[in-house]
């Protein structure tokens, strides 16, 4: 859906491949986890919680258990919760891809990081965050390391030709500004960045400056002046981070971030945030460029600051996967788990609830197989040879 205008994208396709949609029981709940923030996180498993609490009391009225067994229950419970966790952020999978309608349009992440990233996961090398993206449907991905611009010359040297033989890797850094977290575009490629990470503008060339994009969570009421009037501007703000924590922030802080973006003219765009943890893109960015697939790789980068430049709040459109949004109610955030159940079954595809229903019926033929087995064997020899007897 569209993130402004919370209505849906009706000019872009969210593709999934057979694997997944085989696979859609698992890759589309291992989805809906991802697309929550911490917050939502936390009421899942305290719900959870509840109606496992609640379903042993009921139980234990009929048959009593030992507290042992009781509390050995709870713990393989939790185990089962953590490794699905484990293997949603670990195991690579499926992943649903967005299309776009218009051939000028492209998809770009203008927040992601390798394994030259001091908190990044150390698999996640320049080749995988090209496919991370590639299997997402981004066209441009900037490559956006903390304190290194090593993965994003790496990132340029490996690019294709032009902008339509796959997806592009772009240099930018993250680095902070006082309070805030700044992705740099058009960073200098032969300038080290800062040992501690922050950001200095003293070697930027007026002409050619570089671009600032404000990443959440921040402090948005304590931007520092420089971003606004310095050489080096702010052009753009999130409004969709992948990450758990910059999705709660954006829950609750949207309206400010909306506010800060309409006072400033500011694009609002959608990064990753990706670390190399989960196989799912949370948003897209969307701009449109008149023939960015026969452009050169630089070009394609020379073309989206252009852009940002000059149309500024005009520039793009970020398009989200759909998922519960309690904003800052604490009666929606207690609501998590059916929220999640009801919206991950009404944005099945066809092909995924054919799906469903086959592992359904599956599932209910086998439960079926082995509870008349365990009947049968719970029932006398002799009953089972003179069935009018029994």
């Amino acid at each position: 859906m569209d993130a402004l205008t919370r209505r849906p994208a009706t000019d872009a396709t969210l593709v999934r491949p057979l694997a997944y949609v085989v696979l859609s029981p698992i890759m589309a709940t291992l989805d809906a986890l991802t697309l929550l923030s911490l917050q939502q996180h936390v009421a899942l498993l305290v719900t959870l919680i509840v109606l496992v609490v609640a379903w042993r009391v009921l139980r234990a009225r009929r048959h009593p258990t030992t507290a042992g067994h009781e509390v050995t229950l709870g713990a393989l419970l939790f185990l089962v919760w953590m490794l699905v966790y484990a293997l949603g952020a670990v195991i690579p999978r499926p992943m649903a891809a967005l299309r776009l309608a218009n051939a000028n349009d492209l998809t770009i992440d203008f927040h992601s990081h390798t394994n030259h990233s001091w908190d990044g996961n150390r698999f996640l090398t320049v080749a995988r965050n090209r496919a991370w993206h590639t299997a997402a449907g981004f066209e441009v991905a900037y490559v956006s390391d903390h304190k290194s611009i090593a993965g994003a010359i790496e990132g340029l040297r490996t690019n294709p030709a032009h902008g339509g033989d796959t997806t592009l890797l772009l240099p930018s850094l993250e680095a902070r500004d006082r309070s805030e977290h700044v992705n740099v575009l058009n960073v200098p490629l032969d300038v080290p960045p800062d040992a501690k990470g922050e950001w200095h503008d003293s070697t930027m060339n007026a002409a050619n400056p570089p671009l600032l994009i404000l990443t959440i969570p921040g402090k948005l009421n304590a931007i520092p002046q420089t971003e606004l009037t310095g050489i080096a501007r702010l052009v753009a703000i999130e409004l969709s981070d992948g990450a758990p924590k910059g999705i709660g922030a954006l829950q609750r802080d949207r309206a400010q971030v909306l506010s800060v973006a309409r006072a400033h003219d500011l694009a609002l765009v959608a990064g990753s945030d990706n670390h190399g943890w989960g196989s799912t893109a949370v948003g897209w960015t969307i701009m449109r460029i008149p023939g960015w697939r026969t452009l050169a790789p630089m070009q394609v980068d020379s073309a989206i600051r252009r852009t940002l430049q000059t149309q500024r709040l005009a520039a793009a459109r970020v398009y989200v996967r759909d998922s519960p949004d309690p904003g800052r109610s604490i009666g929606a955030l207690a609501l998590t788990l059916p929220a999640v159940i009801w919206r991950e079954l009404v944005d099945l595809s066809w092909p995924e609830r054919v799906s469903w229903l086959c592992w359904i019926v599956a599932a209910v033929s086998i439960a079926s197989v082995a509870t008349s087995r365990a009947a049968r064997e719970k029932t006398p020899v002799a009953a089972r040879r003179n069935p009018e007897t029994a």
